[in-house]
């Protein structure tokens, strides 16, 4: 399945099944950690554009955040942040809600997902980043960056991307380090079912979000 496809499906799912929080900026970076999810097992495509383009995008959003935790920690910028309304509302909620935990954790996290990614471009394509495994391994570095708050939604993203890429030709090794693929056959990349499920999942996502 095609990018595209997998971001509206993750946007969709997590719409579907996580509570909406009245606190747009949290529940708005939630989706995006859903997206996050969504795209996170591709990280595996060594050689193609799409997975150069994935790459360079998440690693610049976690980095991002990261620099955002780590401003937390800065007495100065702690100050200057709770002088000003808007910034004190957003860094309060990124701060508390949704970067808890210590330095160490995210040091840790950090390394987890770095050694996660190599593993899954040695791995190749639909094993080590599409397995039970992965999510596992994945879900454990954001669970030490950010904490509990953005782990669910990244995982509800992580899955529907395992979940969609079963429809493929391409068996997905789903038991990774095991050899068994499984594939339903039902559907190529950028194929008429590909399109079809892009279009009703970013139907459904625009709707769930309006109610």
């Amino acid at each position: 399945m095609t990018g595209k496809t997998h971001i509206s499906v993750g946007l969709a799912t997590a719409a579907i099944l996580l509570p909406h929080s009245k606190n747009h900026v949290e529940f708005g970076v939630s989706l995006g950690f859903s997206a996050i999810g969504a795209l996170m097992p591709d990280v595996d495509q060594k050689q193609s554009i799409l997975g150069h383009i994935i790459n360079v995008f998440l690693i610049s959003i976690l980095t991002l955040l990261v620099i955002i935790k780590g401003i937390g920690f800065l007495p100065e910028y702690k100050t200057f942040f709770k002088n000003n309304y808007i910034f004190h509302w957003i860094f309060e909620t990124l701060t508390k809600n949704i970067l808890p935990y210590s330095n160490l954790f995210t040091f840790i996290g950090i390394v987890i997902i770095f050694i996660s990614i190599i593993i899954a471009r040695k791995t190749g394509h639909r094993h080590f980043a599409h397995s039970i495994l992965g999510l596992a391994s994945f879900s454990l570095a954001i669970y030490l960056i950010f904490g509990k708050a953005l782990l669910i939604p990244f995982i509800v993203g992580f899955v529907s991307h395992m979940a969609i890429d079963l429809l493929n030709y391409k068996g997905e090794k789903i038991f990774y380090p095991f050899k068994l693929g499984v594939c339903f056959n039902l559907a190529k990349s950028g194929g008429k079912l590909d399109y079809s499920i892009a279009t009703a999942a970013s139907i459904i996502f625009v709707i769930m979000s309006v109610v």
